[in-house]
């Protein structure tokens, strides 16, 4: 019952509507506290219209719309499927007398206590009809159970926009979030398909197995919410996992203040390495308390059974605090069973320590390529010649097949010009190098130790050259430090300790890499380097850098 008062205290902006709920409760009280006769049926059909309004707004203005604003109960009812013409007729030809017609008492959906309610709704405002206190005590009966009944058939929709009015502050502070903007502007709809539970006895055999959730080929990853409770998306760095992290953020924002009744739940988008940063004294659930802090309010609960939260960034932290967030998110979900949940890392950063769908990132096909290209360099023409050219380059195709190298890719379209990607490639590879080293530097925590960009820089350049040299894309890191002490015995690589480089390198992510595949030489082919460690012997047996 509480629900049902805090929806009579709510308000919608209608002047025509928003005294229902104290009219209403004046009812109650004269009926219940003083015995006195109301007419309580009367106010269900402004009722009726509240709740039209409040969770279809779109067919409430096309009723408004259709019938200038003079619709009655029974148009209300039939947009609600709470009565059909045929039984709205059957109750108005039957006597007030003679009523119910002997068909509707026992039919479910609560219709006799609806017929009771339009009928007596009617008759008492034309025929003032006299009643006794068993036929009184009947309608007022129905009355209340009709109200009980419409809150009670659309709660999940009446809560979701309850919360959407109080977490509008919230909500709007997504949508204008410059970051958050950007993402919907730019987005591509990537695609997600699931990794096998059996992958985890290959990482760890000591690992227990997750539950097993649904199945599915593949989804989109906007609609991996609404597919699982908890999913982990795992991928190679650029393929788009914070990308589609911050897309999920800013569309149930969106989808949530437009009344929509899809699917959407209150996002709150967390960056792990953030919450380490503050310390063991800041846990999920504090920090989700923080940022919702002005919407609950020191009395009331955040609302778990409606939030989404997105966590980005389970590779970005040291492994303690790695094991602390799937301690804590392993509780919370204990807590909370319907909370939903989102976590990005890459590949085997999730090893089954709670329940979870599992899914990785698929390349992007031609098409969305071209959708990037177009939004990305601005200019149609252009961006089909890109994709031409892009497509007409065997590695380089398989190269950009990631959101971030696309991106890269268009970058270099929009900047300057096609003829730059065989033209200027030394000149490409070292600004797809800084932009990824400063990408990296600013993605690991305090925690991870780094080699500093004036190092970084000039020993990945030499090693995606070195690559090409010698044909090679696949290595090991005694490879990749062959390659670049032989360089520097060559004097191309001066003031640069190749050791120190690649043992902070070995140290930076325990097992995670810091980079990646970068263009070398774009207009003759592409060549691919790698300079992070391999932890274990099972990163050794596959004799190269993922």
């Amino acid at each position: 019952m509480a629900f049902f008062f805090e929806l009579l205290h709510h308000r919608i902006g209608d002047p025509n509507l928003e005294g229902m709920g104290a009219q209403i409760i004046e009812c109650l009280v004269r009926r219940f506290r003083r015995r006195e006769h109301v007419k309580i049926a009367d106010r269900f059909e402004p009722f009726a219209k509240f709740v039209l309004k409040l969770v279809f707004p779109a067919r409430y203005a096309n009723l408004a719309a259709t019938l200038h604003h003079r619709f009655t109960l029974s148009e209300v009812l039939k947009e609600l499927a709470l009565a059909e013409d045929r039984e709205l007729k059957a109750w108005s030809v039957c006597t007030w007398q003679q009523f119910p017609p002997t068909d509707l008492p026992g039919k479910p959906d609560f219709k006799e206590q609806v017929g009771w309610t339009v009928r007596f709704r009617n008759t008492e405002g034309h025929l003032a009809p006299e009643l006794d206190d068993v036929r009184e005590a009947k309608l007022v009966q129905s009355a209340c159970a009709c109200f009980v009944w419409l809150t009670a058939k659309f709660r999940k929709q009446i809560q979701s926009r309850l919360l959407a009015a109080r977490f509008s502050t919230y909500l709007q502070g997504i949508l204008k979030n410059a970051d958050f903007k950007d993402i919907a502007s730019r987005y591509v709809e990537l695609v997600a398909e699931a990794r096998s539970a059996e992958e985890h006895r290959i990482l760890d055999s000591l690992i227990s197995m997750p539950n097993a959730s649904p199945s599915f080929d593949a989804v989109e990853t906007s609609k991996l919410p609404a597919e699982t409770s908890v999913t982990v998306i795992e991928a190679e760095p650029g393929a788009g996992k914070t990308w589609a992290l911050g897309f999920l953020a800013w569309q149930h924002a969106d989808k949530f203040l437009s009344a929509e009744n899809s699917v959407c739940r209150i996002p709150v988008y967390l960056e792990l390495k953030l919450l380490a940063y503050q310390g063991s004294g800041h846990t999920i659930a504090t920090t989700i308390q923080h940022e919702l802090n002005s919407c609950i309010g020191p009395s009331r609960e955040i609302p778990w059974d409606s939030l989404l939260l997105l966590v980005d960034g389970l590779n970005e932290v040291a492994p303690q605090a790695q094991a602390n967030f799937k301690a804590e998110l392993k509780d919370l979900l204990a807590k909370h069973p319907t909370l939903h949940v989102v976590v990005t890392g890459r590949p085997s950063s999730f090893r089954g320590e709670f329940s979870a769908r599992i899914v990785v990132l698929r390349p992007m096909t031609d098409k969305q390529l071209a959708q990037l290209f177009c939004k990305e360099i601005g200019d149609e023409a252009k961006a089909k010649t890109t994709l031409a050219t892009v497509l007409q380059m065997n590695p380089l195709s398989s190269w950009s097949r990631r959101p971030l190298h696309a991106w890269l890719i268009a970058r270099v379209a929009r900047q300057e010009n096609l003829s730059a990607l065989s033209n200027n490639a030394a000149a490409i590879v070292r600004t797809c190098i800084r932009f990824i080293c400063a990408r990296e530097e600013n993605q690991a925590s305090a925690e991870v130790s780094r080699t500093g960009p004036e190092t970084k820089e000039p020993l990945l350049a030499r090693l995606a050259f070195e690559t090409k040299s010698a044909t090679e894309t696949l290595f090991n890191r005694p490879r990749a430090r062959l390659l670049l002490s032989n360089a520097q015995a060559r004097g191309r690589l001066n003031k640069v300790s190749v050791a120190d480089f690649v043992s902070n390198a070995n140290r930076a992510s325990k097992g995670l890499l810091c980079l990646w595949s970068c263009a070398a030489d774009l207009g003759r082919g592409l060549v691919f380097f790698a300079c992070a460690n391999e932890t274990n012997a099972s990163a050794n047996n596959r004799g190269r850098v993922v």
